[in-house]
């Protein structure tokens, strides 16, 4: 850290001039660790020399950790021979080479790559590619897009249109039309009161009714998480996509599947998508592709789909980002994925989940403030509720949410609490003994919350 840096008068100018993300008002800034000024491996260094363990990994966008030198030197290299898209979009080496190696990733049935700057962008434009296909095909009608409750898909207009939060959508709306929202695969607080292992997955029979609803001449695609990150990692149940998936073909409806947390290896393999029995029609990616480094997302759609927009003028995808596909985010994400080629970090994901897995069933064991324990890879989800008998949510208990971050912090951690869980997503590479840490440091966590906010 700069040691002449003056932080309260960083922190005055940052109360003056900066509006933040997501409803962090001037207050934000007399908090600890409210500016970061490096980061490095899992560690984030906060302007009062403060250092913590980033055990939600970047909203999940790390796999080789903050300041990765080979991504670093990989941006500097480029940016000395081409660091921005040229007039008129012509292609760059970076982004051809990296479309060839995520196709090369996939099953034979994809074939293009749509390159973007973010997750919401990404998902705006597989929602646009949906709907302009059908055009194409003389089906203007299908304009509709079914997606769920509690799933997050962006900040845009149609991907917030998309997205299940009702408190980030409230204040924006009237929003875009033909968003269809329906109940999630949320087994713990299953709308229907079923259970998992006799339901006969009645939230994938949600997708069928609301089809019919609207009819299904209306509906252009159906866009959903394999795993619901940022709303608590909630998995799909066995046999939920598959039933997505035929449903999807019975109707001619195109399947999107939302990877940008999934994506690149946060699950032990590169995708999530086919450990549920599917392939889907257009895969979205983000947060990984750079490991954080550089925005980029991309699209990557069925050869059998791209095809339909080749041919004639009018069927031209008018849509496009200035900065989509930037040679030096490109450049990044090559590098990111080399690097997570060398150290074999796929197998070592694989270990970790299994011990967070084990570890989670013991929280919840041990403490009754853990509700219930998701895991998925390396993604755990710690549902946090006053009494397991009536699920009361935690987090909106005045004072519970400023608890977790204090006392995160205390243990060395940088800790989050979404909705009323807690997620953990650290950064892939994270170390044995990083991981220790982040472990014991949670447990502590939990008992301290159970003394301060006793049932």
């Amino acid at each position: 850290m700069d040691e002449m840096l003056d932080s309260k008068a960083l922190r005055d100018a940052a109360r003056k001039s900066l509006w933040l993300n997501f409803g962090k008002d001037a207050s934000y800034f007399d908090q600890p660790g409210a500016i970061i000024v490096a980061g490095e491996g899992s560690s984030l260094t906060d302007d009062r020399g403060f250092t913590v363990l980033d055990t939600l990994g970047g909203q999940a966008s790390s796999t080789v950790g903050y300041s990765n030198p080979r991504i670093v030197k990989a941006i500097a290299e480029q940016a000395g021979r081409l660091a921005l898209n040229p007039s008129g979009w012509p292609a760059n080496v970076p982004a051809i080479r990296l479309a060839e190696r995520l196709i090369d990733m996939l099953p034979p049935a994809f074939g293009k790559v749509f390159f973007g700057n973010s997750g919401s962008d990404a998902n705006e434009t597989a929602i646009k590619i949906a709907r302009q296909y059908h055009r194409i095909r003389g089906e203007a009608g299908r304009f509709k897009t079914i997606v769920r409750r509690g799933g997050y898909h962006g900040s845009t207009f149609a991907s917030g249109a998309a997205s299940g939060y009702t408190h980030r959508r409230r204040a924006f709306e009237p929003l875009p039309p033909g968003f269809i929202h329906i109940e999630p695969p949320y087994c713990y607080r299953c709308p229907w009161g079923l259970q998992a292992d006799s339901c006969g997955i009645a939230c994938a029979e949600e997708f069928r009714r609301a089809i019919e609803f609207e009819d299904p001449a209306s509906v252009a695609c159906y866009l959903g998480e394999p795993t619901i990150g940022g709303g608590g990692v909630i998995p799909a149940p066995d046999g939920y996509f598959k039933r997505i998936r035929e449903l999807c073909d019975r109707h001619g409806i195109l399947l999107i599947v939302d990877e940008v947390i999934t994506g690149l290896g946060r699950t032990g393999e590169w995708f999530d998508f086919p450990a549920h029995g599917i392939v889907p029609d257009m895969i979205v990616l983000a947060k990984g592709l750079t490991s954080g480094h550089a925005p980029l997302s991309a699209v990557i759609v069925r050869s059998e789909i791209a095809e339909v927009f080749a041919g004639a003028p009018d069927r031209v995808f008018q849509h496009g980002f200035t900065s989509g596909g930037n040679p030096l985010s490109c450049a990044a994400a090559l590098a990111n994925l080399d690097e997570m080629a060398d150290q074999a970090l796929l197998p070592k994901v694989k270990a970790k989940a299994e011990r967070c897995a084990a570890w989670a069933r013991e929280m919840h064991e041990r403490h009754h403030l853990v509700g219930d324990a998701r895991v998925r890879g390396f993604m755990v989800g710690l549902e946090l509720v006053r009494a397991r008998e009536d699920k009361e949510p935690m987090g909106s208990v005045p004072g519970f949410r400023d608890a977790v971050t204090r006392l995160g912090r205390e243990q060395g951690l940088l800790l989050f609490l979404v909705g009323t869980t807690l997620l953990l997503m650290p950064p892939l590479s994270m170390s044995d003994a990083e991981l220790d840490q982040v472990l014991r440091g949670t447990e502590r966590v939990l008992a301290d919350l159970e003394a301060l906010f006793p049932a």
